[in-house]
């Protein structure tokens, strides 16, 4: 057993998703399932239930999740604490957002803070937009990109990336919505839209 395979299985537990988990390790579907393999080889437990549709940890994975969390934090601060020069920062940093922030907003700035930060290592987490906040809130990760909510818990700090104004696209050729939406009064709720289930931008078109 060693800290790379406590990671890959704390990815997983976090994910519950073999392919985020690849995407995240850069590891293909295979690698994943045969680091977990060796790992559950090596306790003689399984660690997660999988079928085609989920994937959960058993009892035997949440009592390894614990310990993993704890190996993984130790030896980060070891790592820290033998690092010679005390301006070279060591660690992970965590950030939760969409995939299309990932790209439009992050990929820039990660670049830049690889080049100047190389002893941090970061676990990008990816999904739905509307968790980010509680994602945070809750210390699941330690930052997120997210649209700037109503009510920002007193805990949290904001920092403004971007401006990004909400656009209504509609179609250009000759159709019933494009009647609808081109002329002075626009009957709104006649309109059909295509919106996220939850999150900010659906409570703020509501």
């Amino acid at each position: 057993m060693d800290i790379r395979s406590l990671q890959l299985f704390l990815s997983l537990a976090d994910s519950l998703s073999f392919s985020r988990t690849a995407e995240q390790r850069h590891l293909s579907l295979s690698a994943v399932s045969r680091g977990l393999q060796r790992l559950e080889d090596e306790l003689g437990q399984r660690l997660f239930e999988r079928d085609k549709r989920t994937v959960r940890l058993t009892r035997a994975g949440e009592q390894f999740l614990a310990y993993a969390q704890r190996a993984v934090s130790d030896w980060e601060q070891l790592l820290g604490d033998f690092q010679p020069d005390p301006d070279h920062l060591r660690g992970e940093v965590r950030i939760y957002c969409s995939v299309t922030a990932s790209y439009s907003v992050l990929a820039p700035i990660l670049e830049q803070f690889r080049s100047r930060y190389p002893g941090i290592e970061i676990q990008l987490h990816t999904g739905d937009q509307a968790d980010a906040i509680s994602r945070v809130h809750t210390g699941s990760d330690d930052i997120s990109v997210a649209a700037y909510p109503d009510d920002l818990p007193g805990s949290l700090e904001f920092l403004v990336l971007q401006q990004s104004p909400l656009r209504f696209i509609a179609p250009g050729f000759v159709c019933a919505v494009q009647e609808q939406v081109s002329g002075d009064e626009i009957p709104w709720h006649e309109v059909p839209f295509v919106v996220a289930e939850r999150g900010l931008s659906r409570q703020r078109l509501d």
